[in-house]
C-alpha cells in the first residue's frame, strides 16, 4: 500500500508537469507561428476541461448524496465534494494573478483546467469506494463493473505511460531537483571506439543517458500501483462484507489525501517561484 500511494505522489508530479508542459509547448508553437489555429485549440480544451469538471461535479452532487437522509454522517465526506471545487476555482484565479504571471509568463488557465478535471476524477473514484455514498443502481456490483473495468484500462496505461516517462533523467531531475549534467549524444562516438585500428575505447566511466536506478525502481512502484489498484486496495477490516473488490474505506481516503495533495502540489507550482526568488523555475 505504501508503495502503491508513494507511486501517486511521485503521478500527481508528472500530471501537473504535464499541463506546464502542454500549455508551454503550445503557446510557443502560436508564438512561432502566429496563427490562430494554437490559440484556438488552447480555449477551446481549457473551456472543455472546465466544463466536463463542473458536469462532474454536478452529477456527483445529484447520484452521490442521496444517502444523506439516511446517513447523517455522509455530509463530511460529501463536503469534499464542495471543498475541492472551491479550491479548484481558487486555483484558477491564483493562475492568472498579475504577480504569478510575471514570474510566470506561461501559466495559465489550461494547466488549472486540467488539475481540476484530475481532482474531479479523484473525488469521484473516492466516493464510487465508500458504501454509502454510492449511488443506489451500483450498489449490487460485488466485483469490478464496468465503469471500474473501464477505469482500470485507463489507469493502467496512466501507469505504464508514466513509468516510461519518469525513467528519463529530464523528468528524474525535475522530482529529485538535481542539476547533474549528462553525457550528450554528441560525446556518443567514443564508446564506438577505431574500427580500422581494432581499438575499442571502454565509456564505462561515461554515464548512461537515462537513470536505471530510478527506471528499475519506478517499475517497481508502478507493479505495486497496478497490483493495489486491481484489489481496489483491499482491506477485509473496513470492506463492506461481500463488497471487498467494490468499496473500503483505505481507497476512499488514499484518493481523497491524494486530491488533497494534488491541490497543494499546483498550487505549490504557481507561488514557488514568488517565494524562493533566487531559484530559476523554467
Amino acid at each position: 500500500m505504501i508503495g502503491g500511494f508513494l507511486f501517486i505522489l511521485i503521478q500527481l508530479v508528472l500530471i501537473i508537469d504535464f499541463a506546464h508542459g502542454w500549455t508551454e509547448r503550445w503557446l510557443e508553437n502560436y508564438e512561432e507561428t502566429q496563427s490562430k489555429g494554437w490559440y484556438c485549440a488552447l480555449i477551446f480544451f481549457t473551456l472543455l476541461h472546465y466544463v466536463l469538471s463542473i458536469a462532474a461535479a454536478v452529477l456527483l452532487f445529484i447520484y452521490y448524496t442521496q444517502a444523506l437522509i439516511y446517513y447523517p454522517d455522509l455530509i463530511k465526506i460529501c463536503k469534499n465534494i464542495i471543498f475541492n471545487l472551491i479550491c479548484c476555482i481558487i486555483l484558477s484565479i491564483v493562475s492568472v494573478l498579475p504577480k504569478v504571471q510575471d514570474a510566470l509568463p506561461k501559466s495559465g488557465l489550461l494547466q488549472s483546467s486540467v488539475v481540476m478535471l484530475y481532482v474531479m476524477y479523484l473525488t469521484w473514484s473516492s466516493l464510487n469506494n465508500s458504501h454509502t455514498c454510492r449511488p443506489a443502481f451500483l450498489q449490487k456490483a460485488h466485483t469490478f463493473d464496468a465503469q471500474s473495468i473501464v477505469t482500470l484500462v485507463i489507469w493502467f496505461i496512466c501507469v505504464l505511460y508514466s513509468s516510461i516517462r519518469t525513467a528519463s533523467n529530464s523528468q528524474v531531475s525535475k522530482l529529485t531537483m538535481s542539476e547533474k549534467i549528462l553525457v550528450q549524444d554528441g560525446d556518443s562516438d567514443l564508446g564506438k571506439g577505431d574500427a580500422e585500428s581494432g581499438k575499442a575505447w571502454d565509456n564505462e566511466d561515461s554515464e548512461v543517458v537515462y537513470s536505471w536506478s530510478f527506471f528499475h525502481f519506478m517499475f517497481a512502484l508502478a507493479s505495486l500501483y497496478v497490483m493495489m489498484t486491481l484489489t481496489n486496495w483491499y482491506d477485509p477490516v473496513s470492506s463492506v462484507p461481500g463488497q471487498e473488490a467494490a468499496t473500503n474505506q483505505a481507497s476512499m481516503w488514499v484518493k481523497i489525501i491524494s486530491s488533497w495533495l494534488c491541490i497543494l502540489l499546483y498550487l505549490w507550482s504557481l507561488i514557488a517561484p514568488l517565494v524562493l526568488k533566487d531559484r530559476e523555475f523554467n
